[in-house]
């Protein structure tokens, strides 16, 4: 079995669609969160990203609620692109199936630290090897189940029918259950292999996707570029304040308090080191929403009232001034002269 060992940021949303899968309400949830950080008030309200140890946790304790061995393929099914926010809206628009496996490769760390993808081109194959961080044999069997099914989907999507002449190779042994892998993946499986990997004909390489939109693929691109800008190895504290705002979609309009948790101290000591720095809370999120809107003007025609509303405005009289005051001119002039 392959192991990765960079650190990153997992999505609280893939276990949120565990929860329910499980059908678990709110009275319930403490369940699924036994031996994590996590709070159910938490679980359900921050959107903020958890830990590698918290989120392998929870796989764990998905499989015992589920009492269901093959629990990894029935999470796979439900990891359609939606699932993955922006990354999985690039991907899915992207103009090819191999531009869509590139952006797919580059950008999921913005979403997991448990997973990662590289391709190799050869000459009758694109080679998907999935790279997978988990010791304990079967949570990572429920990953790589739930890893290849995501693949799967997002290809089929983009080819609007099977995946023909696929092969998926896993590394660990045939499951009891194995038969059961026909019900939700169309190609060729082989077990107990040196890796994990799907590997395609090379032929399906440039087939072009018939629901391909460019301005939202560009769009997307800039957003999940911004998230990966962030995954380095800076150690400030603004930095880290940058990082989890630009992870979060604007809507979440996480606050001090928020970040501080996420960073595991208190908004005190955090005001404090920002101090230090010389930048404040207010003036880091004014940066990261002023660079969104300035995406969004620059590469989109999205109506300013729109990008106002995206960006949690109220409305768009305090937009129009937020931004004046930021970037010493309205948005439409930022609009216009990024046209010219």
């Amino acid at each position: 079995m392959t192991s990765i060992a960079s650190p990153c940021i997992n999505s609280i949303t893939y276990s949120r669609s565990i929860a329910r899968q499980l059908g678990l309400q709110e009275k319930d949830l403490w369940r699924l969160l036994v031996g994590t950080r996590l709070t159910v008030d938490r679980f359900i309200s921050d959107d903020s990203p958890i830990s590698h140890a918290d989120q392998l946790q929870i796989f764990s304790n998905s499989l015992k609620l589920s009492n269901d061995p093959a629990f990894g393929l029935t999470l796979g099914h439900m990891l359609t692109p939606s699932a993955h926010g922006a990354l999985g809206f690039l991907s899915n628009c992207s103009p090819t199936l191999l531009s869509a496996l590139r952006d797919f490769s580059k950008y999921l760390p913005t979403r997991v630290d448990f997973g990662r993808l590289d391709l190799r081109i050869s000459e009758e194959y694109v080679v998907c090897n999935m790279q997978i961080r988990a010791q304990e044999e079967l949570i990572y069997r429920l990953i790589a189940e739930a890893f290849s099914l995501s693949l799967h989907n997002l290809l089929q999507n983009i080819l609007g029918a099977p995946i023909s002449g696929a092969k998926l190779y896993f590394s660990f042994p045939r499951p009891h259950y194995w038969r059961r892998y026909e019900e939700h993946l169309s190609c060729e499986i082989h077990f107990g292999a040196e890796g994990d990997q799907l590997r395609l004909p090379i032929t399906l390489a440039h087939v072009s996707n018939a629901a391909s939109d460019f301005q939202t693929y560009l769009l997307c691109k800039e957003h999940c570029q911004r998230q990966l800008s962030t995954l380095d190895t800076r150690s400030g504290t603004s930095e880290r304040v940058r990082k989890i705002l630009l992870m979060a979609s604007p809507e979440q309009n996480l606050t001090m308090e928020d970040v501080a948790e996420t960073m595991l101290i208190s908004k005190r000591t955090l005001a404090r080191r920002l101090q230090n720095e010389g930048i404040s809370f207010r003036q880091i999120r004014e940066e990261v929403v002023i660079a969104l809107a300035k995406s969004y003007l620059a590469e989109t025609d999205l109506p300013i009232d729109e990008i106002a509303s995206l960006l949690t405005y109220h409305d768009s009289s305090s937009f129009r001034r937020a931004f004046k005051r930021a970037a010493g001119q309205s948005p439409l002039a930022f609009r216009m002269q990024s046209n010219e």
